[in-house]
């Protein structure tokens, strides 16, 4: 396996701030605060908040988007009745 150290990060899980010094090959590794890995936030200090906002945020956007397409003002969309022929 062959392991790009340009493109290679750390993010260390600590509860305080503190800075890490991890070489590969003689190349220092940038470490990071947080990062996403498939579509999910990681964060150094282990914590949920940032990612599960981001989430609720997202789907609020989608949900008024929703709602505006619908033409209904209230939150509330309308059943429509079938139509039986």
């Amino acid at each position: 396996m062959k392991i790009s150290t340009k493109q290679s990060e750390v993010l260390c899980l600590t509860r305080n701030l503190s800075q890490y010094a991890l070489q590969l090959s003689g190349n220092t590794l940038k470490q990071v605060d947080k990062f996403v890995y498939l579509g999910v936030q990681f964060t150094s200090n282990g914590r949920r908040s940032k990612e599960i906002n981001t989430r609720i945020s997202k789907a609020n956007a989608v949900l008024r988007e929703l709602i505006s397409l619908c033409g209904d003002k209230t939150g509330v969309f309308k059943h429509r009745k079938a139509f039986s022929f």
